[in-house]
């Protein structure tokens, strides 16, 4: 079973982590960038061929995670080039 739960924090981490350093390595976007891509085709490999459904969750935890992790990182990159 797919759980999103588990799938969701990743990628925010590595966002944020990413937001946090860019302004002392700039390359760190750019791997970050490379390391959301390769999680993509990872979960989209594992999905086709080795997952199943994914666990009932609505849109609830989308929407939760564009709401706060987006505002979240546009005011910590902001706060942090300051």
């Amino acid at each position: 079973m797919i759980n999103l739960a588990e799938k969701y924090p990743t990628i925010a981490k590595t966002l944020l982590m990413a937001l946090f350093y860019a302004p002392l390595l700039p390359a760190c976007s750019f791997f970050a960038l490379i390391s959301i891509m390769g999680i993509y085709w990872i979960e989209k490999i594992l999905l086709l061929r080795r997952d199943s459904k994914p666990l009932p969750t609505g849109s609830d935890m989308a929407q939760a995670m564009v709401e706060f992790y987006i505002d979240l990182s546009i005011l910590l990159y902001s706060v942090i080039n300051y």
